[in-house]
C-alpha cells in the first residue's frame, strides 16, 4: 500500500525551476511517473514543466491533455510513430534506422514531424556517434523538423560527465551549424542540475529529483507500507520462514509484514530495514511472495501497526536494489 504527497512533487520541481532560471525543465514522467501515477503527477507539474518526457505512446496519450510538449525518448513502431506524429509528439531519433521510420510516416501524413536528435556521448545505449552525423544530415527531407539535440549523463563524476560534454556540444555544434534557427540542447539530469549551471545549456531533464531524491533538500513524496498481521516469539536457535534462512541467535521478537516480492520487496532486501514502531527493524529470513519476516525485537509493535519500506525517514534501496526500481515496482 502507499500514499504519494503531490505537494511535494509540485515543491521539488519549483526547487529545480528555481536553480535554472530561464532554462526550461522538462520533466520524466516515464514509467507512470516513477510509480508515482503518471495523470496525477503531470497534473500538479503542469504549471511548473515546460515538457514532459515519457517512454512510448501510452504514456504520451496520458500526458496530451495537458498542454505541454511531449518528448518520446525511446523509437517507436511504425503505428507509433504515426500516432506521435498525428499529435504533434516530439520524437527521438537514435540512429539512421529510427530517421528513415519517421520519414515514411511523416510523408504518409503529409505533416512534418518534430524531432529531437540522440547522441551517444558515451554511454553507448542509444544515440548517434559523431561519424554518423554527416550521413544522418544528407539524409533528411523536408518531413522532418528538427527542434533539439540531447544526450544523457551516465555517471555522477563532474570529470567524465564534463568530457561527455564536451563530446556533446561537439555534436550540438556541428548540427547546429545545418539550421538556420537555434536547436534546444539538453544533457542534464537530477545529479548534473543541481551540480553546475554549466549543464543546464537550454534545457534540463530532472526525473529521480522531482520525486525527492538524488539531491539534498528535496522532499519524498511517495510512502510505501505493510501492516504487521502476526507476531511470533522465537527462542534461541528456532527459526522463521522458507529454508530455515534465519535462525534466532538469542530470543527475539518477529513481525510477519503483509508485504513480499508480489509487492516488488525483492528478497535481496533482507538484512535491510522497515520503520516500524518508531525504529529502524530489519528484514529476515527469505521474503515471501506476499509476507516478509522483521525483527522488532527492541521495538513496540502491533498488529495492525504500518511497516514503512520508504517514507521520508526510510529508504530500503541499497547496492542490490536501485530507488529506482523501488519506486516503479513497489506497490
Amino acid at each position: 500500500m502507499h500514499d504519494i504527497d503531490y505537494g511535494a512533487i509540485s515543491n521539488n520541481a519549483i526547487f529545480f525551476k528555481a536553480l535554472i532560471a530561464d532554462k526550461k525543465l522538462c520533466c520524466v514522467v516515464k514509467s507512470d511517473a516513477y510509480g508515482h501515477n503518471l495523470a496525477k503527477t503531470c497534473a500538479v507539474l503542469s504549471n511548473i514543466a515546460d515538457c514532459f518526457a515519457v517512454g512510448n505512446v501510452q504514456e504520451a496519450k496520458i500526458c496530451l491533455s495537458f498542454g505541454k510538449d511531449i518528448l518520446i525518448l525511446l523509437p517507436l513502431d511504425k503505428a507509433d510513430t504515426v500516432w506521435a506524429i498525428s499529435n504533434n509528439c516530439i520524437l527521438t531519433i537514435d540512429s539512421l534506422h529510427t530517421l528513415f521510420i519517421v520519414e515514411k510516416c511523416a510523408k504518409l501524413l503529409n505533416k512534418q514531424a518534430r524531432v529531437h536528435i540522440k547522441i551517444n556521448s558515451g554511454m553507448h545505449r542509444l544515440g548517434l556517434n559523431f561519424g554518423q552525423l554527416e550521413q544522418f544530415v544528407l539524409s533528411l527531407d523536408p518531413s522532418i523538423s528538427v527542434e533539439g539535440v540531447y544526450s544523457h549523463f551516465y555517471i555522477k563524476d563532474e570529470a567524465i560527465c564534463d568530457n561527455q560534454l564536451t563530446e556533446f556540444l561537439r555534436c550540438a555544434n556541428y548540427l547546429q551549424g545545418q539550421f538556420d534557427y537555434p536547436l534546444t540542447r539538453h544533457i542534464a539530469n537530477t545529479w548534473a542540475t543541481a551540480k553546475s549551471p554549466k549543464y543546464h545549456l537550454d534545457m534540463v531533464r530532472v526525473g529521480l529529483g522531482i520525486y525527492g531524491y538524488g539531491v539534498e533538500g528535496l522532499v519524498t513524496a511517495k510512502s510505501v507500507w505493510g501492516r504487521v498481521v502476526a507476531l511470533r516469539n522465537l527462542k534461541k536457535g528456532e527459526c522463521v520462514g522458507y529454508d530455515g534462512a534465519f535462525v534466532a541467535d538469542k530470543d527475539c521478537r518477529i513481525a510477519i509484514v503483509d508485504t513480499g516480492y508480489s509487492s516488488g520487496l525483492a528478497r535481496v532486501l533482507t538484512g535491510t530495514k522497515l520503520s516500524v514502531g518508531g525504529k529502524l527493524c530489519p528484514i529476515v529470513g527469505n521474503v515471501c511472495m506476499s509476507m516478509c519476516f522483521v525483527d522488532v525485537t527492541d521495538a513496540q509493535v502491533g498488529i495492525g501497526d504500518r511497516a514503512y519500506l520508504l517514507c521520508k525517514e526510510n529508504n530500503l534501496s541499497n547496492d542490490c536494489v536501485i530507488i529506482y526500481e523501488m519506486l516503479c515496482n513497489l506497490q
